[in-house]
């Protein structure tokens, strides 16, 4: 079996047997030489059995054309086994490098963009993906442009706020805008995740850095 062939299951259970090209991250039947191949996993279905078997033969990190893994579609999909299986199979799940002192600064900007797994498990607000790739290492404080992955999680996924808190997230992290989670929530007037931002200890008087003070209304 080809690399590329189960990264298009993942993310498309039907398949497509029109597309050969990547659409929104997706990948179908790249590196698919023989066009029966391509015909008869257009129909293959993601079972735990067909992914053990075909985890025997391609990479657990191979890439589609934007740099999303196996790992990452699982995670966007809400596909907790066969996201279990990856992990257990030695799957990659932190891909973000924190720039040395000598690097500059384009490549730190670009770093910041490196979009992990359990970002999209929390925005798509699927918590047991998130709560796996935390207990398997993932990182609770992940920098993003925006900012942190606590600023970045929709406070109506309330579970995936608990779950992320409970592994040790920093509530008082500032948003690129200047603003932390509690304040996020006060202006979304959402009170259940302000009562759980509180009991995680958000601070309720603290200031933004002064280079916040001309975007703070972001």
């Amino acid at each position: 079996m080809r690399t590329y062939v189960w990264l298009s299951v993942l993310d498309n259970k039907q398949g497509n047997r029109e597309k050969t090209g990547s659409n929104r991250g997706v990948v179908y039947h790249k590196n698919v030489e023989d066009i029966n191949d391509r015909k008869k996993f257009s129909t293959w279905k993601m079972t735990e059995a067909n992914l053990e078997r075909s985890l025997n033969k391609t990479d657990v990190n191979a890439p589609d054309d934007i740099g999303y893994r196996p790992v990452h579609l699982c995670a966007r999909k809400g596909l907790l086994e066969p996201l279990r299986i990856l992990i257990e199979r030695g799957a990659q799940i932190d891909f973000f490098t924190e720039p040395d002192d000598e690097a500059s600064d384009r490549a730190r900007s670009l770093g910041y963009l490196t979009i992990e797994p359990l970002n999209m498990a929390l925005e798509n607000n699927h918590e047991e993906c998130a709560r796996l790739l935390l207990q398997n290492g993932a990182k609770p404080n992940n920098q993003y442009f925006l900012g942190y992955e606590i600023n970045l999680v929709p406070l109506d996924n309330l579970e995936c706020l608990k779950t992320l808190l409970e592994f040790g997230a920093d509530p008082n992290l500032f948003s690129r805008c200047g603003l932390t989670p509690l304040m996020k929530a006060c202006r979304q007037h959402n009170i259940r995740a302000a009562r759980i931002l509180m009991d995680s200890g958000a601070s309720l008087d603290i200031q933004p850095p002064d280079r916040f003070e001309q975007v703070a209304k972001c």
